[in-house]
């Protein structure tokens, strides 16, 4: 079931994408707002009786108006169903798993093979597979910054902020396993990945070693 959801034509075929690196914003017919991160892809469904946002890869940041009609905001994905009565909150797929993290307001969170329900508010994240919860966990809302073209790292590993930024940069981005677990805090442009690269290799033992412009390696300097 999941393969068939996430398959490629369905992203190609989207309503609405972006590219490696795009971000783009939606205003949408009932007042609410979505923005799509880098190599995102989305339908939307609005009818008398719901409004949905279909996330079929991605990452999305969604202000969800009230409703006069009272319809439900649905974002589904290929892991659950996200309903919000009027809320600013974030989805990501991630793998098999997708993240809910709610910045204003609440949400209500369905698992696809569950019936049971769970309530994130403000400052909580969690994610989700489509038959269990993983732990709820508590985040500080300033440091999604996505939106404003930054990454804030605090006490982050070096192997999974350049996860972050090889998201938003083409071809690929390595990092050597003997620095892979140093620890790194600050901001980090996503819109120029280049100079965050530099700001890693001007502060921290490293050197970035590159193929080519779309093959580099984070190694140590020795």
């Amino acid at each position: 079931g999941f393969a068939s959801q996430h398959m490629p034509w369905q992203q190609w075929t989207a309503d609405q994408r972006t590219a490696v690196g795009e971000q783009k914003r939606l205003q949408l017919p009932d007042g609410s707002e979505v923005l799509l991160n880098t190599e995102s892809a989305v339908n939307i469904a609005f009818n008398l009786h719901e409004r949905r946002v279909v996330l079929l890869d991605g990452e999305v940041l969604i202000s969800a108006a009230s409703d006069p009609g009272a319809r439900p905001f649905i974002v589904e994905t290929p892991q659950c169903i996200v309903r919000a009565p009027g809320a600013r909150f974030c989805v990501r797929i991630h793998g098999a798993r997708s993240q809910v993290s709610v910045l204003e307001g609440h949400v209500d969170v369905t698992p696809l093979r569950l019936s049971q329900s769970t309530t994130l508010k403000a400052g909580e994240r969690q994610s989700f597979r489509s038959d269990r919860f993983d732990p709820v966990q508590g985040f500080d809302t300033r440091s999604l910054a996505w939106d404003k073209g930054m990454l804030l790292a605090s006490n982050m590993r070096l192997d999974e902020l350049l996860g972050e930024l090889g998201r938003y940069r083409p071809g690929v981005l390595r990092c050597h396993a003997d620095v892979a677990g140093l620890r790194v805090s600050g901001a980090f442009s996503l819109r120029d990945t280049d100079a965050s690269l530099r700001l890693l290799s001007d502060t921290l033992p490293l050197k970035i070693s590159s193929l080519t412009r779309y093959w580099l390696s984070v190694e140590p300097r020795v």
